[in-house]
């Protein structure tokens, strides 16, 4: 399947003209089962997984049975710190642990070449970040400009692919704006933060960065296994 992305130029005030059509070909369906895995690792990843109780062997005393087993009239009881006695141990309580969850390299690259699949009629693309002084107006400009062409937007993230003084501007103009959700290097791409907003803004360079990671990456296994079932 093949998709076609426009490239335009901001003047830095208002304008948007379009200087260039990006042509993408996408192989392979997107996966929606490794998109998920993808986003569950990213929230299991985040999980600090301290938490911790105490069970009946590792709250302080405890040791002496409370009364002797028969001749009381009472329920018999071998320790005060048992579970069913207040300020006793935990039963089945939480314990630290490793909540993180691994996924192979190739499954990861499937998961990001479905997600730009997915999103990608929601990339803009500019020829580059006009952007000379960290203001937060100019992120202003550019948003309104954008929503002239392209209606309402109520978050995006930011691409990059190198840190040249045009992209630390860019980072420093939009750290403060509610409509960014993040800037991102282009190979530094989530699923959560891209599903996340409904535009994602990126310059010519990290669009043919994130092209050259994932879409040729996966387009060349799918070439390689169509040759292989050929050869057999």
């Amino acid at each position: 399947m093949k998709k076609d992305v426009n490239v335009y130029k901001w003047d830095g005030k208002g304008k948007l003209s379009v200087v260039e059509n990006l042509s993408f070909e996408f192989l392979k369906d997107p996966s929606a089962h490794h998109l998920h895995q993808h986003l569950i690792m990213q929230w299991s990843n985040r999980r600090l997984g301290t938490a911790s109780t105490k069970r009946r062997g590792e709250v302080r005393g405890g040791g002496r049975k409370p009364w002797p087993q028969k001749h009381t009239g009472r329920a018999r009881h071998g320790s005060i710190r048992s579970p069913i006695w207040r300020k006793g141990g935990v039963v089945f309580g939480p314990k630290p642990r490793d909540w993180s969850i691994k996924m192979n390299k190739k499954e990861r690259k499937l998961a990001l070449y479905s997600l730009i699949y997915t999103k990608i009629d929601d990339f803009i693309v500019l020829e580059n970040y006009d952007i000379n002084q960290p203001k937060t107006k100019n992120i202003d400009l550019l948003i309104n400009s954008l929503q002239n062409e392209f209606g309402k937007i109520k978050k995006v993230v930011f691409l990059y692919s190198d840190k040249d003084q045009q992209t630390v501007n860019l980072i420093k103009s939009a750290r403060n704006h509610e409509k960014v959700r993040k800037v991102l290097k282009a190979n530094n791409i989530n699923v959560e933060d891209l599903l996340s907003v409904d535009k994602v803004i990126a310059d010519k360079k990290s669009l043919l960065k994130l092209k050259e990671l994932f879409v040729d990456y996966v387009n060349k296994g799918v070439k390689e296994h169509e040759q292989a079932k050929v050869g057999a």
